[in-house]
């Protein structure tokens, strides 16, 4: 198969560039063209790509993209303009207000990360039955090294809390400190490296001050990835979503625990504190995670599966 990605500068990165090179490497060929133009001149050069290349599929990430993706069709001769359009949402984007109707119509594939994202544009009207979940893979950094190994914890020292990340989700922060506090009787140490708005994170840190149980270190941006990963036993999830860094941790068999819900988080780490050995075995859930989902090699199989079955 033959497969344009339509990228905008800030999809460009590292992580795509990696994508592509394990896509072409199942004997597929996929290639980036790079445009910040305006959908009409995006259109004119996928057409003109499309005079020299006949592609089976057109990925997109925005809806400017797939409304040019869907005008070149119309530019390009009719003998090259049968690719099918695939709508992938990047993180990096915000979610649109609404989809133009002409977009929900000839797009082929909606793929999203996972089932949250997937309901969010079926509130715009995208039809689910024209949609997948591709779970997000470790092509999203190459920062954290697999070779760490994860810190031992045998209930007699501290044990080490992890959030790594920007700090965008205030009440995930919050939910983990109060979930802290409401163990007293365990030592825990708690590092935040992620910087975020003074104003919202203020309230959080007073509120880590009054604890005289545990200690909470707040580092800003001034850390070292794989150094803060070495001394971490558990990795609290910065994003209410699977991100980058919490898909790097299960590679090294660091378990992620989710704030969401703050008596959860308290529970999970209280059967810790109980039984150390529970660590170990979530550890292991964890590498069992990333295997069976979070994989690239996953990751490209399915991506090139589904674009193969929809251009049948």
């Amino acid at each position: 198969m033959l497969i344009a990605d339509i990228l905008a500068p800030t999809h460009n990165d590292k992580a795509r560039k990696d994508l592509h090179a394990a896509v072409n490497a199942t004997g597929n060929t996929i290639t980036a063209i790079e445009t910040s133009a305006p959908s009409f001149a995006i259109s004119m050069q996928l057409a003109g790509a499309l005079k020299k290349n006949r592609y089976d599929a057109v990925i997109v990430h925005t809806n400017r993209q797939a409304i040019a993706a869907i005008s070149a069709k119309i530019i390009a001769e009719k003998s090259n303009s049968g690719y099918a359009i695939i709508y992938q949402p990047m993180r990096c984007e915000n979610t649109p207000r609404n989809i133009p109707s002409e977009v929900i119509d000839k797009t082929a594939l909606w793929i999203f990360e996972d089932a949250a994202m997937q309901q969010q544009y079926t509130r715009l009207g995208v039809h689910p039955q024209k949609s997948a979940i591709l779970p997000p893979t470790s092509f999203d950094t190459g920062q954290t090294p697999s070779t760490i190994t994860p810190a031992e914890y045998d209930g007699n020292t501290p044990l080490n809390l992890l959030w790594l990340g920007e700090i965008t989700d205030y009440t995930l922060l919050r939910n983990a400190v109060d979930a802290i506090r409401q163990l007293p009787e365990a030592t825990i140490r708690f590092s935040v490296c992620g910087t975020g708005k003074a104003r919202h994170i203020m309230p959080i840190v007073r509120n880590a001050r009054a604890d005289n149980h545990h200690t909470y270190i707040w580092k800003g941006n001034e850390y070292d990835v794989e150094q803060e990963l070495a001394h971490a036993h558990v990795i609290i999830a910065e994003r209410p979503y699977v991100s980058a860094v919490q898909i790097d941790s299960m590679r090294s068999g660091i378990p992620v625990y989710e704030a969401i819900d703050t008596s959860e988080l308290r529970d999970s780490l209280t059967l810790i504190v109980a039984n150390p050995e529970a660590l170990h075995a979530a550890g292991e859930a964890a590498r069992q995670a990333y295997q069976d989902t979070y994989n690239p090699l996953f990751h490209v199989k399915h991506l090139v599966e589904l674009i193969a079955e929809t251009t049948k």
